[in-house]
């Protein structure tokens, strides 16, 4: 911008202003003139180069989009809930801007790639062929998603898919659900730090499942166990590396979309194209988790993302509310749904324990302002949250869950020798190939 031009050509002035005594004043003025000229066609020349940092504000919730209408979480903690646009007109605009997208180039540091885009293409797609598909929190089902959109009622599945939130309780679904996998035969997916998978889209008939916690205690909870100190410097140096007040991450610089830091993702040569992988997160997380657009260099703002998120999350079979374990009805009601006890026994998460052990030598207090500031950070994925959660706090809401239905799944269909066996054949064959 102008301003910039000005910025930097005053800040160098002074550096130019040596030289003025000892030359002719036409000639400075020649000089002077190629000088501004020089800067102007450096500062175009590594525009490019600030897209990726800029692009993150539009990561960052937004006022245009919000409507100020003030609600309480079930914490008493106030934010501003979102109502406008519609999902529709989200994803209207999302479809546009794939559209109107400038032809791809290798190397090319801004701009949604094509199979992003075709990703995007495909919710898009699905969204519209049923708009007002209820929350699986609250309905869950044995539906097979299907790739136009609708849903098969015949088809058995052969293959469960988890994506795995971070510090939301996931290790405890993980091991639920791989003693389900197994009590039937089945193949499972855990996936993990990737963009969520667009059901309907894999090549085996797969059963998707994931899992919700209140978005800021979550995000609590990930600074308390990863983002307080350093988890490598934990688990892996125990001898070298101990913890204390002085050597742990303030929570007030935890207020990224990469946790202390804002986002930013890979390059793979292999795609020619940045990758979304996120591992720690404070701001947003489920928006960028399910839809896996958060890349800076994308340009995909956080309310574009949420678009994709819930209208890809809500043709999943089943979403768990962590909240909900607290009470004996809601795990009989999930218990039942999948037809294997023990949902609640914990499971062991990543660098829990050595967090657990330094948290509890250094006591961790939440401040009042700390909280509030997380909560105005979230509230797109507070929006979310509640808005596929919000219907388990009607009465008789669990006696919409389903008992387990073994015709629909293909029993003891899973054979993890030959699947590996499988495995390894595919990647000689891509090695002789490349």
């Amino acid at each position: 911008s102008p301003f910039v031009v000005s910025c930097v050509i005053m800040m160098r002035l002074p550096f130019f202003s040596v030289y003025q005594p000892r030359c002719r004043r036409f000639t400075c003025k020649i000089l002077f003139g190629l000088f501004i000229l020089t800067e102007i066609i450096f500062l175009v020349s590594i525009s490019s180069r600030f897209e990726p940092y800029l692009a993150v504000l539009d990561n960052m919730p937004s006022t245009r989009w919000t409507n100020p209408t003030t609600r309480r979480d079930g914490d008493g903690w106030q934010h501003n809930r979102i109502t406008e646009p519609s999902l529709a007109s989200l994803m209207t605009e999302l479809n546009r801007k794939i559209t109107n997208r400038s032809p791809p180039k290798k190397y090319r540091l801004s701009g949604i790639p094509p199979r992003i885009a075709n990703e995007i293409s495909t919710t898009r797609k699905n969204f519209d062929g049923n708009p007002n598909q209820p929350s699986p929190a609250c309905h869950p089902h044995f539906n097979l998603a299907l790739p136009n959109g609708k849903w098969d009622q015949n088809t058995k599945f052969k293959k469960i898919y988890f994506y795995h939130a971070r510090k939301a309780g996931g290790s405890t679904m993980n091991k639920y659900l791989h003693k389900v996998a197994r009590h039937y035969g089945i193949e499972i997916l855990t996936v993990e730090w990737d963009g969520m998978e667009e059901p309907g889209t894999n090549d085996v008939d797969t059963f998707y499942v994931s899992h919700l916690r209140e978005p800021v205690a979550r995000s609590i909870s990930h600074f308390k166990y990863q983002g307080r100190w350093n988890c490598p410097d934990l688990i892996l140096k125990p001898g070298n590396f101990t913890p204390t007040r002085e050597n742990a991450n303030p929570i007030e610089t935890w207020n990224q979309t990469g946790g202390h830091v804002p986002l930013s993702c890979r390059w793979y040569q292999h795609i020619n194209s940045h990758r979304f992988r996120i591992m720690e997160c404070a701001v947003n997380c489920y928006s960028q988790w399910f839809s896996g657009l958060a890349c800076p260099t994308w340009n995909i703002s956080a309310m574009e993302q949420y678009a994709v998120a819930k209208a890809r999350v809500l043709r999943f079979n089943m979403i768990v509310v962590i909240e909900k374990l607290r009470d004996p009805n809601y795990v009989q009601a999930v218990e039942r749904f999948f037809g294997v006890p023990g949902l609640t026994e914990k499971g062991i998460p990543y660098c829990e324990r050595a967090s657990k052990l330094a948290n509890t030598k250094f006591p961790f207090v939440v401040r009042n302002e700390t909280r509030e500031s997380l909560t105005r950070l979230n509230e797109i994925d507070i929006q979310l949250y509640h808005e596929l959660s919000d219907c388990l706090n009607e009465e008789g809401s669990y006696n919409n869950f389903p008992e387990w239905d073994g015709n629909r799944f293909a029993l003891n269909s899973f054979n993890k020798t030959e699947k590996k066996r499988a495995v390894w054949n595919n990647s000689r064959t891509h090695e002789s190939e490349q």
